[in-house]
């Protein structure tokens, strides 16, 4: 999710997302589960269609690329991060869309793509997997040492980390001190807790059991339950906007284009 793959895509009308995905669903044989994610149908225009594939060993998905491969011209399909892309022509206007098939649970895989409606934010689903993102590094964070590697990262840290493979985890992370004197920047992962998957779950480890999973529904949502969760503990509330505005700094789809952040989060943006 996040950027076309390809040079000859065009958004779609939300009124063509439904043939145009009972098509794929049809052509492909995809099991019945499928969740369409992110903001499409949401929208007026959207960039591709995201679809929850219900395929989660690697002769299924396989079978699945090389069923791509015939539908669609061999060269036009792609792997990414073990997902699948291609383009699709919408039979309403005979453009091309991308198609981005991402293999897990469809009902896990909706909750952490979820996007919200324009009357709810104005900000994108990308917005808010940041924000979570950042919270949960920020969430019970305890650094072990003071010393930093070169991009400037605790070089032994436990915390918890946010993915669409693994949920919400705590880890312990760790970056080897090599025999140049030098740490590494590349780092080791030991799972402490977890996964946790469950919506109300993930509420209660990043809200601390004050608030529930309707405050994980947008940016501005999260942003506003940092305030109240760290109502009494300024330092701490002022850190994790800071971390929350330099992900969406550096996050390489949001630098982009200026945004109207809350101001909260305003005055932090580099």
């Amino acid at each position: 999710m996040g950027g076309n793959a390809f040079s000859n895509v065009k958004p779609i009308k939300k009124e063509h997302i439904n043939t145009t995905v009972n098509a794929i669903v049809t052509a492909f044989g995809i099991p019945s589960d499928y969740k369409l994610l992110g903001s499409a149908g949401k929208k007026p225009m959207s960039g591709d269609l995201d679809i929850a594939v219900n395929l989660l060993t690697k002769e299924k998905q396989t079978e699945l690329f090389v069923v791509a491969k015939t539908l669609v011209n061999d060269h036009d399909v792609r792997k990414f991060g073990g997902n699948i892309s291609f383009p699709w022509t919408v039979a309403e206007t005979g453009d091309k869309v991308q198609v981005d098939f991402i293999f897990g649970n469809p009902t896990w895989l909706n909750f952490y793509y979820h996007s919200p409606s324009a009357e709810e934010s104005c900000l994108k689903g990308t917005h808010r997997n940041t924000a979570i993102s950042a919270l949960a590094s920020m969430t019970d964070r305890e650094e072990l040492s003071t010393d930093v590697n070169a991009d400037g990262l605790c070089v032994d840290c436990k915390r918890y980390k946010w993915s669409s493979k693994t949920g919400l985890t705590k880890i312990r992370r760790t970056y080897r001190f090599l025999p140049n004197g030098v740490y590494a920047k590349t780092s080791k992962e030991t799972e402490l807790e977890g996964p946790y998957y469950n919506p109300a779950e993930v509420a209660r480890l990043l809200f601390r059991g004050q608030l529930n999973d309707k405050y994980l529904t947008s940016a501005e949502k999260i942003i506003e339950a940092v305030g109240i969760v760290y109502a009494h503990d300024v330092k701490k509330r002022e850190e994790i906007y800071n971390r929350i505005a330099d992900n969406f700094s550096d996050h390489h789809d949001l630098k982009t284009k200026s945004w109207d952040y809350p101001t909260e989060i305003a005055r932090y943006i580099k």
